[in-house]
């Protein structure tokens, strides 16, 4: 057998009879504590959950960007058939880069295509991005009739004086308040049904009229 078929043998290295000491408490406390951690706490490469404006929905602060997710804008677009081109505009060199007696400078830079025109002010919805104001609203105004009810409740309490004594219950103030939404409900359901009556009265008369029933006293 020759020198070249020899296959060296590397040495298997000596394993230690014993390891080093480890504390356990120190390890207990580690474990413990980051198992007390969020995800976003054990894992800080990804981040927090965020409502993302570019993309449209919620996912990790940096699971698209190590940087976090930033908004793109380019000056390439397409016309009606689909042919791509780049669009420029004008754009007025500042007055400390132009020389005495010379004209204007101008020059063309590339016009980005963003929601908001050049030299205007942008509006709520292009400042917060549409999907802030697409939902209901967390606190919905109230409805006329509701605004109608609140302040017929005030004018009803202020008015009613309260004769009977509910000084020594604790719960005086609300029932008083309680009452007076009773009778300004019955108030303003009589009024409507009052109105709709009148309404229909002068419907009726009105179609009579027309019918040739009845004359008009005008």
């Amino acid at each position: 057998m020759s020198d070249e078929q020899l296959i060296p043998i590397t040495p298997v290295p000596e394993v230690p009879a014993e390891f080093p000491s480890v504390d356990e408490k120190a390890v207990a406390d580690a474990i413990a504590a980051v198992r007390g951690r969020s995800f976003s706490g054990r894992n800080p490469e990804l981040g927090k959950m965020v409502n993302c404006r570019v993309h449209g929905w919620r996912h990790r602060q940096f699971e698209f960007s190590p940087t976090g997710c930033e908004q793109v804008f380019t000056y390439s677009v397409k016309d009606k058939d689909g042919r791509r081109y780049e669009q420029f505009r004008e754009e007025v060199a500042p007055a400390n880069e132009q020389e005495a007696g010379d004209p204007e400078k101008v020059t063309l830079v590339p016009d980005l295509r963003t929601a908001i025109p050049a030299n205007s002010k942008p509006t709520m919805r292009q400042i917060l991005g549409a999907a802030s104001v697409a939902k209901k609203r967390f606190h919905p105004h109230y409805s006329k009739i509701k605004l109608q009810f609140i302040e017929r409740t005030r004018v009803v309490y202020d008015n009613l004086k309260f004769v009977w004594n509910l000084l020594d219950k604790p719960s005086a103030k609300a029932s008083k308040l309680e009452r007076a939404r009773i009778i300004a409900a019955r108030q303003l359901r009589k009024e409507r049904r009052a109105s709709s009556d009148a309404i229909r009265r002068r419907q009726e008369t009105s179609r009579r009229i027309n019918r040739g029933f009845t004359k008009s006293r005008a």
